[in-house]
């Protein structure tokens, strides 16, 4: 496959991946799809093989992530240099809740720099129990462009920071199956958190244990100043909900706590489509 210079497209199985060794000699490859199965790295399949690969453009989707345990290699991988990637998709294998609690994947995470001109990032089964987004998405300089951020299945994660602070070009968030997540949110005292946030939907899926969502109000008054959508499912202990939402023009609630429904409407003055099913 090493041979293979020219090459600008692969397309490969999951279950033909143990023949795409030493990858990384593909200059010309602009894609990889459907998604990248990395390996170990001492097999010439792991992270470290995109480093000279700043040819790829559109979607890099990359499983496996629960392979890579040494930061170097991270860092090796160069992601920030791969201007033409526009959407990241980083999933672990999640196997049980308790897995990856002795690895810290932490580290491996904030040692990647993300593209430059990506726009939207999604975090599958992150195994980690601390995800540091400030730090990281720092490392990527100016992420003018990013305006989604997904994170699902972070089984292990115990706290969610106020992301839509960290990221002012936030346009759409969405956070769902965290079975240890208590709380989101919380104050930022970063100046970049007083800039007004762009967040237009926001959703809520599967946050069992959620029960409080902190806002540091006495910094950053009336946060929400643009947001249109809200969407809350399976948040059955949740228990408060921010009311200062101006622009928004449709809240879906389905199994919330029922205190929250009534912090959530009972300081509400406008008008707005409300769904839900207790």
């Amino acid at each position: 496959m090493g041979k293979l210079t020219n090459l600008k497209h692969l397309y490969i199985a999951e279950e033909s991946t143990k023949i795409l060794k030493k990858f990384g000699r593909l200059h010309s490859l602009g894609s990889i799809s459907p998604i990248l199965f990395l390996g170990e790295e001492e097999d010439g399949r792991g992270i470290g093989e995109l480093e000279c690969l700043n040819n790829l453009c559109g979607h890099l989707r990359i499983r496996n992530m629960e392979r890579v345990r040494d930061a170097s290699h991270v860092r090796k991988a160069k992601l920030m240099e791969k201007g033409k990637v526009y959407q990241l998709k980083m999933v672990w294998k999640v196997r049980n809740a308790d897995e990856g609690t002795n690895t810290d994947y932490s580290e491996v995470v904030e040692a990647l720099e993300l593209p430059q001109n990506l726009i939207e990032l999604s975090i599958n089964g992150f195994l980690g129990v601390k995800l540091q987004l400030k730090e990281w998405l720092a490392n990527g300089s100016s992420l003018c462009y990013l305006v989604e951020i997904k994170l699902q299945e972070c089984r292990n994660l115990e706290e969610i920071p106020p992301i839509w602070h960290i990221q002012p070009s936030l346009e759409t968030l969405e956070i769902s199956s965290m079975d240890k997540v208590k709380l989101l949110g919380g104050k930022c005292t970063s100046t970049r958190a007083l800039a007004a946030p762009r967040l237009k939907h926001l959703t809520l899926r599967h946050m069992r244990v959620l029960e409080e969502w902190v806002e540091n109000s006495t910094t950053t008054p009336n946060s929400f100043h643009f947001l249109e959508e809200l969407i809350m499912e399976e948040c059955s202990m949740l228990r408060i909900a921010l009311s200062d939402f101006p622009a928004v023009k449709e809240i879906k609630l389905n199994c919330v706590g029922k205190e929250g429904v009534s912090s959530l409407l009972s300081k509400s003055n406008f008008c707005v489509a409300v769904i839900w099913s207790p």
